[in-house]
């Protein structure tokens, strides 16, 4: 780096190194138009359309081969099967110690402050509400580590590898949907103690729909929302998932008693199925849609 000398300025910290090449690579970033952006995305949109009409080609060229010359297709063996088992678990493995902890210790931070809250709150209304909150919080706790391919603008590099974007944003999602597991379970096992009468699956069927709501919410918003702006959209939809299930403790408590169990019930199971969809579409635009290529530089460069 020319513009820093070391004989001129010493040794430096860790940290003031790290604002210097920071400041250094933020001043050596050539200014952007809408035009050249424009024209990146264009020129994006062309290769993703080529390549999508060779492949048409090389599978309709396999399946006219297949009809005239048909094989038998060898079924994988056992030990394939386990072969395969195996990396996938240990790139699975790979990916939850890339996240690190940060998700873990926000859910334990959230159980523990629905746990301050059962201890001070009466009622099938109170133990439900705070089961919902959360449902909530658990589901925003892992947004940061599931958009941050995106939010690092490393996507189109995470596309040339063996494993690419759709099969590291798969891993993070099982990782999430583990830790998420516990925390809800966690949620549970606190509101059968807390609420003997109401007992764990009540708890549970509180905690999973607004859960599952939130998931699909921020995943619907982070798909459609570029730059950092996407998390606070996200956030903001915990938010307002939070809020509504408070209004349904001040003005229709009777929402959380054991009789509209079964309304808790479909409304998990709708819940589930749309959080299912915008995972699916997650995973399919992490794949091949131009989209996801587009970040805030600024996220980076903070």
């Amino acid at each position: 780096m020319r513009s820093f000398n070391k004989e001129k300025h010493g040794a430096l910290p860790s940290g003031q190194v790290e604002d210097a090449l920071c400041a250094y690579y933020r001043a050596q970033r050539p200014a952007a138009d809408e035009a050249s952006e424009r024209a990146v995305v264009a020129a994006v949109v062309e290769e993703v359309r080529n390549m999508r009409a060779e492949r048409a080609v090389v599978d309709e060229a396999r399946c006219l081969r297949a009809e005239m010359s048909p094989v038998r297709v060898a079924r994988p063996t056992f030990s394939a099967c386990v072969r395969a088992v195996s990396e996938t678990a240990s790139f699975v493995a790979a990916q939850a110690r890339f996240m690190g902890a940060r998700a873990w210790i926000l859910q334990a931070c959230a159980v523990a402050a629905v746990v301050l809250l059962w201890s001070v709150g009466e009622g099938h209304a109170a133990s439900g509400l705070y089961a919902c909150l959360a449902g909530a919080a658990i589901a925003v706790c892992g947004l940061p580590d599931m958009a941050a391919s995106r939010m690092c603008g490393i996507v189109e590099l995470e596309r040339s590898c063996m494993h690419d974007a759709r099969s590291v944003a798969a891993a993070r999602m099982a990782v999430l949907a583990c830790s998420n597991a516990v925390g809800l379970a966690a949620v549970a096992l606190v509101g059968a103690f807390a609420d003997s009468a109401a007992g764990a699956p009540v708890a549970l069927l509180h905690a999973f729909a607004p859960y599952c709501i939130t998931v699909a919410g921020c995943l619907a918003a982070a798909r459609r929302i570029d730059g950092a702006s996407a998390l606070v959209a996200a956030a903001a939809w915990g938010v307002a998932v939070a809020a509504g299930a408070y209004f349904l403790a001040a003005k229709m408590p009777g929402v959380y008693d054991q009789a509209a169990v079964w309304v808790w019930a479909a409304a998990a199971a709708a819940a589930a199925v749309w959080a299912g969809c915008e995972a699916r579409a997650w995973l399919a635009d992490a794949a091949a849609s131009p989209r996801m290529l587009s970040f805030d530089s600024s996220f980076i460069n903070r």
